[in-house]
Formats: C-alpha cells, structure tokens, sequence
C-alpha cells in the first residue's frame, strides 16, 4: 500500500501480542482518538460459525482497542449478527458513553453490522470492581432473616 502522510501502516496478526506491542511502540506516548476494526474472519458457509469467528476478531479488537484509545476516543466495530452480539453490547456499553448499532447500505453482506461507540471510559480496576462490604457474607441472608426463622419454625427448613 502506498504511504500516506501523517499515517503509518502496520502489518500483523491481531492476535499475537507482538502486533500489540508493534502498535503501542508506533504510538509511543501518545493515544489513538479513533480505532477502527475491519476485521473478518474467513466465512465458512455455516451462521453459528461465521457469528461465533466474527466475535473472536471482535474480542481481539476490543483488547488493542483498551490498550490504545484515549479516553473520550471513538471505537468502529465490524460485525456478523447473531446472538453473541448481545453480551458484546453489553461489554461496549460498560466501557462506552454511547454505543449505537448499524446496517450500512454499503456494507456486502446482509448479517454484517457495526458497533459505533463514543466517549471511551476506560476501565476501573478489578480491585475496585470487587471491593464490597458483603464480601465473605452470604449475600442476601440478612435480608430474609425473618422468612427463615418462619420456615425454620414451621419445619420446613433445616439448617444442616
């Protein structure tokens, strides 16, 4: 591909983690506003297997995606439709300000679609995810303490 100005082009396997690092080096101190993925599988004819490949390169673009895009960046997604594209909405929206789904007119194949999110948040750290103050308590005992008393008292419950 003829270079471009202001543009550099890089050549790798999304999924290996040198393509990563061969991006963040390129990057340097600096992070993208945009990431675009345009990646697609090889289809093989089948629509479970097809949607399933489409996630996986939807999964390895997500990865580069949250190591590489500043914070209030844009993210383009390409997609086959199928049922897994609800958990990755929902992936999307926990890390996005808006997430939007379309069906381009131009786009080849009837099952594709894209995923455009806007306002990156980041994300927490795990440590803050599973911090709780119920934490090594059973949840909810304390909120039908008095129900179990009941059924313990009518025989219906044992606590062994």
């Amino acid at each position: 591909m003829d270079g471009l100005e202001y543009h550099t082009f890089l050549q790798g396997d999304v999924a290996h983690e040198e393509t990563l690092r061969q991006i963040l080096k390129t990057l340097g101190d600096r992070r993208a506003d945009l990431v675009l993925s345009d990646l697609a599988p090889a289809l093989v004819g089948l629509k479970s297997e097809d949607h399933l490949n489409s996630m996986q390169c939807c999964l390895q673009a997500a990865r580069i995606m949250e190591r590489t895009l500043k914070l209030g960046g844009l993210f383009v997604l390409k997609f086959q439709s199928g049922p897994e594209m609800t958990h990755l909405r929902a992936y999307l929206d926990s890390r996005f300000d808006t997430v939007r789904s379309i069906r381009p007119g131009a786009i080849r194949s009837t099952r594709e679609m894209l995923f455009i999110c806007k306002g990156f948040l980041g994300r927490q750290s795990i440590a803050s995810e599973a911090k709780s103050k119920n934490v090594g308590k059973h949840e909810g005992v304390d909120q039908w303490h008095g129900e179990l008393q009941w059924l313990r008292g009518q025989g219906l419950l044992d606590d062994e």
